[in-house]
């Protein structure tokens, strides 16, 4: 079981936890963070250590990168699972798949890479990578239909996983009184944290009628996020754990790009949606795009979701404490731009697909791991 970033790592619990209850003797190993380590798995490494952005972190990493990418691979040829599934992260498991191939290992890829292409070259080539694709997003599944790809799509499994809580309930979890709360979630990773947490804070001290909650998803964001806030003002609150919680509670939401913002959309909770690189990235990313390389109209993930801007995106230097207030002000607010906000989710919501997908997906791998083969699990479903 490998997965190589929180979101990841939910997924990967979530999975292991449904196979656990049918198979107590399973082995699980692999790389994930806490959540997978508290499922069960045995990890390889601890990939909440590598969160980044970009590729100028990632060079700065490149020594420790390369050095858990060899430990993995030799560990995974060494065990021969029965089965891998890999989660996300195509930097890591595009190469490590097709390390299994060669091998002779069979391998699934959960939430496979490039999710929103439509270049048959690219899906191709991530298809003929692994035994199977368990893409989570319709669209993505119908692309690769669209190519004569077979895949197995169950729908979205955060649909379970984010169930709206009873406000109640919620704020005896966090150990909070009743009051006036608004979401900050600036990512999890260190550059997120560095060129989105002081535009959040100050677009947030512009509405002093909240108090702020950040919620820390491990304890090595908890550590980046009181590194960069040593002395928090007195409106804002460092929670460990607790997203869920935190955005049941919440007004509204300043959110970095990612999948928390789906689950902003699953909790109902308006947001805007913010993405920033570091200057050098942005810049190559912006000759990608002027060469015709590269090419995203939107990067929110529930905007991808739908194919349509539902949701406010804000990037680079669209991220600043005036453009986020005013547009953040009114989704506070009662009213119709408040609720037109909500309207908004709710479409997201319906698109996502209805609740068991954990389920569908466990009973798919469980098949795969027992020696059905895709069609043979897909028939069997």
């Amino acid at each position: 079981m490998l997965s190589a970033d929180p979101s990841g790592d939910l997924q990967a619990a979530a999975l292991v936890e449904k196979l656990k209850q049918r198979h107590p003797d399973w082995q699980f190993v692999g790389v994930g963070g806490q959540q997978s380590r508290r499922a069960g798995v045995s990890l390889w490494a601890d990939s909440s250590l590598w969160s980044i952005v970009g590729l100028t972190e990632a060079l700065t990493r490149m020594p420790r990168f390369f050095f858990d990418y060899w430990k993995i691979r030799t560990a995974l040829l060494r065990a021969r699972p029965q089965l891998s599934v890999m989660i996300d992260s195509p930097a890591v498991h595009m190469r490590l798949a097709s390390v299994a191939l060669k091998a002779g290992l069979r391998c699934v890829y959960y939430f496979p890479p490039s999710g929103w292409s439509t270049n048959p070259k690219r899906l191709r080539s991530i298809h003929e990578r692994a035994e199977a694709l368990i893409p989570a997003f319709a669209f993505s599944a119908e692309q690769y239909r669209k190519n004569d790809l077979p895949v197995a799509h169950f729908g979205h499994p955060l649909v379970d996983l984010c169930r709206p809580l009873e406000r109640s309930q919620a704020l005896e979890r966090l150990g909070l009184p009743e009051g006036r709360y608004a979401a900050l979630m600036p990512g999890s990773r260190t550059q997120e944290i560095r060129l989105l947490l002081p535009v959040f804070l100050e677009t947030a001290r512009r509405f002093p009628d909240y108090t702020w909650l950040i919620p820390t998803a491990n304890p090595q964001l908890e550590q980046r996020v009181r590194r960069a806030l040593p002395n928090p003002p007195p409106w804002l609150r460092i929670l460990p754990g607790g997203s869920r919680e935190v955005m049941s509670i919440s007004r509204a939401g300043l959110l970095a790009s990612g999948s928390a913002t789906l689950e902003a959309c699953l909790l109902n909770l308006p947001h805007l949606i913010c993405y920033r690189l570091n200057p050098t990235d942005y810049k190559i990313a912006w000759v990608l795009r002027f060469l015709g390389l590269f090419h995203v109209p939107m990067f929110g993930l529930p905007n991808l979701v739908m194919q349509a801007k539902l949701i406010p995106e804000f990037l680079q230097d669209e991220v600043n404490p005036e453009s986020l207030a005013s547009s953040l002000g009114p989704i506070l607010a009662d009213g119709a731009a408040r609720e037109h906000a909500l309207d908004q989710l709710a479409r997201v919501r319906e698109r996502l697909g209805p609740p068991g997908a954990v389920e569908r997906i466990a009973d798919f791998v469980e098949k795969m791991a027992l020696g059905k083969s895709r069609d043979e699990a897909l028939r069997e479903l």
